[in-house]
């Protein structure tokens, strides 16, 4: 390959931390909100994909808009019961699973955006 050493550090490292901090999240969140959350990683690609000057046609950017919305809308439903072995995934810990969720997707934006690049 004829991309530098430290590049390809670069992508293993935010690879990596992407991995760490979804899994590390799961001790704070169920799984089907985990999957939810990642369901929205274009958001953060795009986002940095902007930051580092890719353009995107308008389509792709409704095309997220609309997948975003089903997520939030999907998360939104249910009867707020959750079962007595997830009981410990709700509440305050919970949003420390959520901001863990939050980072791995800045991870995996800054992966994808940055491996575009290359």
């Amino acid at each position: 390959t004829t991309v530098p050493t430290h590049k390809l550090m670069v992508l293993a490292m935010t690879s990596m931390g992407s991995t760490f901090t979804s899994v590390r999240s799961l001790r704070y969140v169920i799984f089907p909100v985990q999957v939810l959350a990642k369901s929205c990683k274009p958001i953060p690609v795009m986002i940095m994909g902007a930051f580092l000057g890719k353009k995107y046609p308008l389509k792709k950017y409704v095309n997220v808009a609309v997948i975003t919305m089903g997520v939030a809308m999907f998360m939104g439903g249910g009867d707020g019961k959750g079962s007595g072995q997830d009981a410990d995934k709700q509440g305050p810990m919970m949003w420390f699973g959520v901001l863990l969720l939050f980072i791995s997707l800045c991870f995996d934006g800054g992966t994808g955006a940055y491996e575009d690049k290359l």
